[in-house]
């Protein structure tokens, strides 16, 4: 059987929270743990909605690690993202790091068995339990920045991680990661990620080995340079109001239709309707959007989907719902050009 572990460089590391890890010894290297980036560093956050700033100390420190009935823990957030930070620094060796942007949702709250009958104003930090049951992190890579279609955009990395699925009353079993590399809006933080090659959306792993290893494949196969000029590609293509509209409405239309019928059409939207509305908005509102032309291009579209989505969607689903942004746009594309019927059926 092939094994991914295959594809890690040869490299030795003294890192706390990778102890464990299996890798053949090679060269030595000094990776500099990546700061957090504070809320002046982050003014504008990758995903907004339900989700909160965390800070690394509150992370690793003042959160509890859930286990299962036999003992064993689940993978520490922190081990998760040092693992594709790692990743990151073998797979582009020549590049420099912005900070950390963590963000996470869904705060499970407890305290400890001596405080069970105090109220809850009398509760003393020290005396207080939690943890993140999801968790989401993105880090600019500052030295590849682009101008796309007269946006400036920066090349991104980062995971996503949720607890929500995890059966903790049975052993120890395979959890579920995602990890990403896209380019990102400078002056909106919108995440512009290609389900072709910019995202590993369902990584099985037991450990932080595994992660590194999917994470490594990922960013070591994408090509900058080739997907910004495929997000430069849907600024030849424009679509207009009516057009547009009629789009809104077979969204709406398909999340209406069921299961089976959805599986005759040759897509897939993940599109809600709150993110469908939320993007009409900001087809006529925002940055991005119309501001009284009579067409607008594909790119901008796309970024007032994206803009819907980080502000419309939970954190686990979040990097599927954008990539799935940008799958629609180049369908459109494609039935705007007439190069593929594919997606024809929601604009006629």
């Amino acid at each position: 059987m092939y094994n991914e572990l295959t594809l890690i460089p040869q490299r030795v590391r003294e890192y706390p929270t990778l102890r464990g890890v299996d890798i053949p010894e090679a060269n030595i290297v000094s990776v500099e743990p990546l700061p957090i980036a504070t809320a002046e560093e982050a003014p504008t956050p990758f995903i907004e909605a339900n989700t909160a700033a965390v800070s690394w100390k509150e992370l690793t420190e003042e959160s509890i690690l859930p286990s299962y009935a036999d003992g064993e823990t689940v993978v520490p957030h922190a081990q998760f993202i040092q693992a594709i930070v790692l990743a990151a620094h073998d797979a582009l060796p020549n590049d420099t790091f912005g900070p950390i942007e963590l963000r996470a949702s869904h705060l499970t709250q407890g305290r400890v068995p001596s405080a069970v009958y105090k109220k809850t104003s009398e509760l003393l930090e020290s005396e207080k339990t939690k943890y993140w049951e999801r968790i989401c992190f993105c880090v600019t890579v500052t030295s590849k920045q682009s101008n796309i279609l007269g946006e400036q955009c920066a090349l991104t990395f980062g995971g996503c991680r949720s607890l929500q699925d995890i059966n903790y009353h049975g052993r120890k079993s395979s959890e579920l990661f995602q990890t990403y590399i896209s380019y990102r809006a400078k002056i909106c933080s919108n995440l512009l990620i290609s389900i072709r090659d910019g995202l590993k959306d369902r990584i099985e792993a037991s450990g932080p080995a595994e992660i590194y290893a999917a994470a490594y494949q990922l960013f070591s196969q994408f090509n900058a340079e080739e997907n910004a000029k495929s997000l430069e590609g849907l600024g030849r293509t424009r679509i207009t109001v009516d057009q547009f509209t009629h789009l809104i409405g077979k969204l709406r239309y398909y999340n209406c239709l069921s299961t089976a019928d959805k599986k005759e059409l040759p897509f897939q939207i993940e599109l809600g309707d709150s993110q469908v509305n939320a993007a009409t908005r900001n087809f006529v509102n925002s940055h991005f959007g119309i501001n009284g032309r009579d067409s607008l291009d594909l790119f901008n579209t796309l970024n007032c989907f994206n803009q819907a989505v980080k502000t419309n969607s939970y954190l686990h689903n979040f990097l599927s719902k954008n990539a799935n942004c940008t799958t629609l746009m180049q369908g459109i594309q494609q039935s705007l050009e007439g190069t593929c019927s594919d997606y024809d059926w929601l604009l006629s």
